[in-house]
């Protein structure tokens, strides 16, 4: 009995447990060419017509898009997301035990989509990042409006899914 607990004594140094994770500096500077889709809508605006005209291709909660994570340097405390090179200030908090898991919280801040349009969003949710790939689950509220046509409205996402490769890496 005791030779067992000595044998799994000598071979713990091996495990995952013993060696601890590098922290965000593993994912510093990489960045990530991902595909974002809903998965679990929430409300959204109540006139039909509003949603009919929500620009569903230019927020960055559809389709493709590039994400960065910029941390302040501690493992929890403040970061910088970046989508589609647009900066937005928020918090992260980098699991230690759990290697290449955070979670990412980014109060309301304006996103300019390539047509001049404004989404005004908020999102938190838990990322993984592993290799060369980001997988994140998401909530996402946004408003937004159409600068040439003045129409506006909200979207949420309950559960927003982001898979993405890291862009040097990828073919």
């Amino acid at each position: 009995m005791h030779r067992i607990a000595l044998a799994a004594f000598a071979f713990a140094p091996l495990s995952g447990c013993a060696n601890p994770c590098s922290g965000p500096t593993q994912i510093a500077g990489i960045v990530y060419s991902g595909f974002s889709t809903v998965r679990t809508f929430g409300s959204a605006s109540d006139s039909e017509e509003e949603i009919g005209e929500f620009p569903v291709y230019e927020t960055p909660a559809n389709g493709a898009h590039t994400w960065e994570f910029r941390w302040g340097g501690a493992n929890t405390g403040p970061l910088v997301m970046v989508v589609d090179g647009q900066e937005f200030d928020g918090t992260g908090s980098w699991d230690l035990v759990d290697c290449g898991t955070f979670t990412v919280d980014v109060p309301e801040q304006p996103y300019i989509d390539d047509e001049g349009n404004v989404h005004e969003f908020t999102t938190s949710g838990l990322f993984m990042a592993f290799g060369p790939r980001l997988e994140g689950s998401l909530y996402w509220q946004e408003s937004w409006s159409i600068v040439d046509e003045g129409s506006q409205g909200t979207f949420v996402a309950t559960d927003l899914q982001i898979r993405g490769y890291n862009r040097a890496t990828t073919p």
